[in-house]
């Protein structure tokens, strides 16, 4: 679970992007020198005052989210086991679960499984909104 933060020749940093494989021509004696960092940053979920409990999940850093926890209502119909893995029945008839965000009540950025995850462990925030 690390991944290469700098990487140096001779002193001379080196750009690494990504899992980009650079070879080089060894002509002389290098210097080389590789400083490795914990590649997974912790995401954890918080759905305000529903009681069901999320448990955190990690992310690498500069990657994608992945799955998602979804939030759906308590009755609605539960499909295999498999395909629950990612749904928690925690909502009543009258919640919509809208998504995650980076800040409370559905404000900053709306977050899904497709966006790139932050280099640092940090929180999302179940929007809810409740309907008549």
């Amino acid at each position: 679970y690390h991944q290469i933060k700098e990487f140096s020749i001779n002193g001379t940093v080196i750009s690494v992007a990504g899992t980009t494989h650079i070879e080089y021509c060894v002509t002389q004696d290098l210097d080389v020198k590789v400083v490795f960092e914990y590649a997974l940053i912790k995401v954890s979920y918080d759905v305000g005052d529903i009681e069901v409990n999320i448990p955190a999940r990690y992310a690498t850093k500069n990657s994608y989210y992945g799955f998602m926890p979804d939030l759906k209502q308590i009755n609605d119909p539960h499909s295999s086991i498999d395909d629950d893995i990612n749904h928690y029945y925690c909502l009543q008839d009258n919640q919509v679960f809208v998504g995650w965000y980076t800040e409370p009540n559905g404000q900053g950025k709306h977050i899904m499984g497709g966006c790139f995850a932050p280099e640092y462990d940090h929180t999302l925030y179940a929007y809810i909104k409740t309907v008549e």
